[in-house]
C-alpha cells in the first residue's frame, strides 16, 4: 500500500519482518564470524606427516558373484597391490581388509592403510600380511541419499561374501575380515548386520574413521533416519544375541577440524557396551595427539602407523588369524591407542628390596647432584653408562619423582640409604620394584616426527628405609638430556583447583609458587638456575560443567627468557577420568599457548568422585613463565552453532524451557541447576545437545541448597 505523510511526500511502510530479517542478518552475521575463528584457530596448521606409496600402486578388479539383486551392477571391488603380479590369498598369513568409501569417495582412498601396512610386512619379516579390498562407488553421493545408502549396504555384503571365497583354497579355514569405513562407508558398515542375509561371522572388527553412526549430517529425510534407528537397534541387541558376540567396533573421529562430521555423530557408547565398542579422537590417540579434517584421517601418517600397529597385534603369531576372543582384540587395540595420563598413584609392595652388588656396575661412571629439587642433566656422546645420584628424597613427606629423559635410557632406577656416609660418594643400590614406576607416552621433542617419547614418575613409599638417594642408571649414544623434579604433594593434591571467576571472559593470572631454587648438572655448559615447573590443576565438578556443548575455560601459557637446551619442552595434559580423554599439547616458547580445557560428553555418574586436571610442566629452561585462564564465549556460540544445528528443532523448545526455568541460578557453573525442573529430553533427539549437557553435570554435582 502507498504512503504519503501530511505535506504529500511519499514514505515506506514499515514492514512488520523487519525484526525477523534483523534476527536473520545477525544468525547470518555469526555464522561468517564462526567460519572464520573456526580457520584462524583450527585451519592455520596442519601436523600431520603425508603418508608415501613406496612403489607404484596398482588396482586389480575382482568380480563379484551372485548378485541377483544387482546391488554391484555401478560398482567395483578392487584389490591393492604394489607389485603387478601380486595376488591376494596369495600366502597362508595373508589377511582380508575391505575398506568403504564414504560420500563422493573412491577406493583409492585405502592406499595409505594399505602400503604402509605393506612396508610392515617387510620391515617386521614377518609372515602376516594384509590385503586390502575396497569398494569403487563411482563417488556416489550417499550423504544425502538413503536409497544409495541400502544398495552399497547390499553390495558390500555381496563383497565380503566374495573375498571369503578367494581365500577357501589357501587357508583351510578362511580368515575373518576387517572393515574399514571412511565417514557414510562406516555408517554401511554397521548396516550390514542390520541385514537378515548378512553373515556377521565373516567379520571380527569394524574400524570406523570421521563417520556419522548416531544421527545423520543433514536432515535429508525419514529414510536417512530410519538407516540410522535400525542402526541403534542392532546396537541394542548386540548382548543378547550369540552371532554377534565376536564383533569389536572402534571409532575414530578428527576432532575440531573436521567441520563435517563432529566427534559425536560417531560416539555410540550410549547404546554399545564398552566391552564392544571404543570411541577416540585423533588428539587423544597414542602417538597422534593432533586433530585431523575429514580427508586427513584417511592419509595422516602418526594415525596411519598407530592403526596398523593395532591391526599386526590382532593377529595371534601361531596360527596367523586374528584373535577369536573380542576382549583380546579390544585389549590390543586400547593398549596401542588410548593415551595414559601423568599419574602419582601407585599400587606398591610391601616387601623389602634386596641390594645389589657395586661390582655389577662397575663400568658405570658416577655422577652426584643432592640437595637441589630439580635439574636438568645435559651430556654428550659416551662410550659407558652413567649412574647418577639425586636426592635425598623424603618418604615422610609423601614426596614424587618427576622424570623427563630425551634421547636417554633410564635402564634401571635404584635407591640407597641416606645415611652418615658422604652424599657425594657411591652406595649400596637397592632397585625399585616395577610397581614404583611409572611409564607415559607423552609427543617427541621433534615437531616432525611421529615418535612418542617416555615421560617418568617415581614413588619411594612403602620402602624399608624413609629417607633414601635415587641412583639412575643411563644411557646415552648422542646430545642427550634429563628433567627431574622431586613433586611435594602440595602440587598434586586436590586442594590445587584451577581459579576461574564465575564466567569470567578476560584472563585471570594463575600464582604459580616457583621460589623454590634448583641447580643444573651437565657435563657441558648449563643454564644458571632451574626453577619448579610441574604443577598440577585440579576442575572440580562443583565449579566447572563438562560437556561439548558447556562453555570451556581457555589455559593460555606464556613462557619467555628462554636459553637453549637439548629435547626439552613444556607440556600440557588434560585428563578427564571418562570416555578415554587424555590430552597432550607441546608448548612453545615465546608465543601465547592456548589449550582448550573441552571434553566430548558429560561427566559421568560413576566419576563423580574422580575430578579432572592438568598438569602443567613449563620448559625448565625458560625463567618466566605467565599462565592464565578464561572462558571464551566466542568459541562457545560456534561450537553451539556445530553441536546443536543436528536436531535443534527436536532439542530447541525443551532447552529453552529449561534455561528459563534456571535463568536465576546461572551464575554458579551450573552448580545450582535443579534437575528436579530439567523437563524430559528424548534421548534419541538430544542426547548431544546443550540442554543434554547441562542435565549431564546437574546431575552429576546435584542441587545445592
Amino acid at each position: 500500500k502507498v504512503q504519503f505523510n501530511h505535506a504529500g511526500i511519499y514514505t515506506r511502510p514499515r514492514c512488520a519482518c523487519q525484526p525477523l530479517a534483523m534476527i536473520r542478518f545477525m544468525f547470518a552475521a555469526l555464522l561468517v564470524a564462526c567460519a572464520v575463528r573456526l580457520y584462524l584457530t583450527y585451519w592455520s596448521e596442519n601436523e600431520c606427516l603425508m603418508t608415501y606409496m613406496f612403489s607404484i600402486p596398482h588396482f586389480m578388479v575382482i568380480e563379484i558373484k551372485d548378485d541377483y539383486k544387482q546391488a554391484c551392477r555401478n560398482y567395483k571391488l578392487v584389490y591393492y597391490t604394489e607389485n603387478i603380479h601380486g595376488r591376494p590369498a596369495s600366502n597362508f598369513g595373508s589377511l582380508p581388509v575391505l575398506f568403504i568409501p564414504g560420500s563422493q569417495g573412491t577406493a583409492k582412498e585405502m592406499r595409505s592403510l594399505a602400503s604402509v601396512a605393506l612396508q610392515m610386512t617387510l620391515s617386521r619379516s614377518t609372515n602376516i600380511s594384509f590385503d586390502y579390498f575396497a569398494l569403487d562407488f563411482n563417488q556416489g553421493l550417499s550423504a544425502l541419499s538413503a536409497s544409495m545408502v541400502e544398495i552399497q549396504t547390499d553390495c558390500a555384503t555381496l563383497a565380503l561374501s566374495t573375498i571369503q571365497r578367494l581365500y577357501t583354497t589357501s587357508h583351510e579355514r578362511p580368515p575373518q575380515i576387517l572393515v574399514i569405513g571412511h565417514s557414510m562407508g562406516g555408517l554401511v558398515a554397521h548396516n550390514l548386520f542390520t541385514r537378515k542375509d548378512s553373515d556377521p561371522s565373516l567379520v571380527h572388527t569394524v574400524v570406523t574413521l570421521a563417520s556419522p553412526l548416531v544421527f545423520p549430517v543433514v536432515g535429508v529425510g525419514s529414510e536417512m533416519l530410519d538407516i540410522h534407528q535400525r542402526v541403534r537397534s542392532f546396537w541394542n541387541a548386540i548382548n543378547i544375541s550369540v552371532k554377534f558376540e565376536h564383533l569389536a567396533f572402534l571409532s575414530i573421529t578428527g576432532g575440531s577440524r573436521d567441520l563435517q562430521v563432529w566427534d559425536g555423530l560417531s560416539d555410540a557408547s550410549h547404546w554399545l557396551p564398552s566391552t564392544y565398542f571404543l570411541h577416540l579422537t585423533t588428539s587423544t590417540i597414542s602417538g597422534v595427539w593432533l586433530t585431523c579434517d575429514h580427508l586427513c584421517i584417511m592419509w595422516c601418517k602418526q594415525l596411519v602407523l598407530a592403526l596398523n600397529r593395532a591391526f599386526f597385534d590382532m593377529v595371534d603369531p601361531t596360527n596367523l588369524t586374528p584373535f577369536p576372543s573380542r576382549e583380546t582384540r579390544m585389549a590390543v587395540i586400547r593398549s596401542h591407542l588410548v593415551s595414559q595420563p601423568i599419574s602419582f598413584d601407585f599400587t606398591l609392595p610391601g616387601r623389602p628390596i634386596n641390594p645389589e652388588p657395586l661390582q655389577d656396575f662397575a663400568n658405570c661412571l658416577w655422577s652426584y647432584e643432592v640437595n637441589v629439587k630439580t635439574v636438568v642433566y645435559e651430556a654428550q656422546w659416551t662410550s659407558h653408562c652413567t649412574l647418577l645420584k639425586l636426592g635425598p628424597i623424603s618418604q615422610f613427606d609423601g614426596e614424587k619423582i618427576l622424570l623427563f629423559p630425551y634421547q636417554m635410557e633410564v635402564d634401571d632406577i635404584f635407591v640407597c640409604k641416606n645415611d652418615s656416609s658422604s652424599p657425594t660418594s657411591p652406595c649400596l643400590l637397592y632397585r625399585l620394584p616395577a610397581s614404583s614406576i611409572r611409564k607415559v607416552k607423552v609427543p617427541g621433542a621433534d615437531e616432525s616426527s611421529a615418535h612418542p617419547r617416555q615421560l617418568l614418575t617415581v614413588s619411594i613409599d612403602g620402602q624399608s628405609f624413609k629417607n633414601v638417594f635415587l641412583i639412575l642408571r643411563l644411557f646415552h649414544y648422542g646430545p642427550a638430556s634429563l628433567l627431574y623434579e622431586v613433586v611435594p604433594p602440595t602440587r598434586i593434591g586436590i586442594s590445587q583447583t584451577l581459579p576461574l571467576p564465575n564466567w569470567s571472559p578476560f584472563n585471570f593470572p594463575i600464582p604459580l609458587n616457583r621460589t623454590q631454587p634448583a641447580v643444573c648438572l651437565c657435563t657441558t655448559s648449563c643454564p644458571q638456575k632451574q626453577l619448579p615447573v610441574f604443577f598440577r590443576f585440579h576442575l572440580p565438578a562443583s565449579q566447572f560443567a563438562h560437556g561439548f556443548a558447556l562453555p570451556t575455560p581457555v589455559l593460555s601459557v606464556s613462557m619467555s627468557n628462554c636459553s637453549s637446551s637439548i629435547g626439552q619442552f613444556g607440556l600440557v595434559t588434560v585428563y578427564f577420568p571418562w570416555d578415554n580423554q587424555v590430552y597432550h599439547t607441546k608448548l612453545r616458547r615465546h608465543v601465547e599457548n592456548k589449550v582448550v580445557l573441552q571434553s566430548l560428553s558429560p561427566q559421568k555418574f560413576h566419576t563423580e568422585n574422580l575430578d579432572p586436571y592438568v598438569d602443567v610442566i613449563l620448559e625448565p629452561t625458560c625463567q618466566l613463565a605467565d599462565i592464565t585462564v578464561h572462558y571464551s564465549f566466542s568459541q562457545w556460540l560456534c561450537q553451539l552453532q556445530r553441536v546443536d544445528h543436528i536436531g535443534l528443532r527436536r532439542c530447541s523448545t525443551t532447552y529453552h524451557q529449561y534455561m528459563w526455568a534456571n535463568r536465576k541460578q546461572l551464575t554458579g557453573h551450573f552448580q545450582g541447576l535443579s534437575p528436579n525442573v530439567m523437563p524430559p529430553i528424548h534421548a534419541s533427539s538430544c542426547r548431544q545437545s546443550l540442554a543434554h549437557d547441562i542435565h549431564q553435570s546437574v546431575r552429576v554435582v546435584g542441587p545445592v541448597d
